[in-house]
């Protein structure tokens, strides 16, 4: 799977063909199950993703596909995520060669190494590895409350 086909499936009910394909495509076999957090992480070490889901309203189980994470192996436990990232990236892409790519960030958070570009609806963020040589990883949903 690459970045296109999780991109399909933001925004999308649980219970959606694209989403049950989606997930039966990553061998997830187990009912998502809402925890007491208020959202469920998907965490899929093995194939590099952390995928994110939220109730469809506060008074609903019935969960929606926000977001996904892509991961390298710099990060802790994680195998890196072996499919297209998004925006054409690559995890040995610069600061400077991923803003070449995406454009101007919305928003850089150079403490944190992290880029975010938010654009029609949409978060894509990048944290980049220590020295910044490097993609950390990558997330593509939507923006929190407070961000623009």
């Amino acid at each position: 799977m690459d970045a296109s086909q999780f991109e399909l499936c933001l925004g999308k009910a649980e219970d959606t063909p694209e989403v049950t394909t989606m997930l039966a495509a990553l061998g997830v076999t187990k009912k998502l199950k809402l925890g007491s957090e208020g959202y469920v992480r998907l965490k899929l070490a093995s194939q590099g993703l952390l995928l994110s889901f939220v109730p469809e309203d506060p008074k609903s189980s019935r969960l929606v596909f926000s977001g996904v994470q892509f991961y390298s192996d710099v990060e802790e436990g994680f195998t890196t995520f072996a499919g297209a990232l998004p925006g054409g990236l690559t995890f040995s892409d610069s600061p400077a060669q991923a803003r070449a790519k995406l454009g101007k960030p919305t928003e850089i958070m150079k403490d944190f190494r992290l880029d975010h570009w938010i654009a029609d609806g949409r978060q894509l963020t990048v944290r980049y590895t220590k020295p910044l040589d490097g993609i950390a990883h990558v997330l593509r949903g939507f923006p929190r409350k407070d961000r623009k």
